[in-house]
């Protein structure tokens, strides 16, 4: 969810555990009143929010050299700690292959060349829907 530009909101599911209407549902609820970054969605805003919907394809194995950034949806594990970073997040900010896996790494709270040190990289490709104001 954004407002004039700028993340307003944005909570999903990386696992399917219910039909895609409930899921879009349930995350644009609670995108608009329960992501911790940001106060609640009130009415008086609601016609200057545009809503993207990604729906992600299933996860695979991906080596760092083989990410296109740009398709590419990314998933770095190490441990406990986690990232994601939808596909289209690196080519808003403008971040080359090494800067995106570098701010994946800083998103899942690790150091900035995890992905070269035992982290673990899945990627993933979305189908974005959008609806601007």
């Amino acid at each position: 969810m954004h407002k004039h530009g700028q993340l307003r909101g944005c909570i999903g599911q990386v696992t399917a555990r219910l039909p895609l209407y409930q899921a879009v549902a349930e995350a644009a609820y609670s995108a608009s009143r329960e992501d911790p970054r940001f106060p609640p969605v009130d009415r008086d805003e609601l016609a200057e929010v545009d809503i993207e919907i990604s729906v992600l394809s299933p996860f695979f194995p991906i080596r760092p050299d083989e990410v296109d950034v740009g398709r590419h949806g990314l998933l770095l594990t190490r441990d406990q700690a986690r990232g994601l970073f939808l596909p289209q997040v690196p080519e808003l900010y403008g971040w080359d292959r090494q800067k995106y896996l570098e701010e994946l790494c800083h998103k899942a709270h690790l150091e900035p060349e995890a992905w070269k040190h035992g982290a673990s990289l899945q990627a993933f490709t979305a189908e974005v829907f959008e609806e601007r104001v």
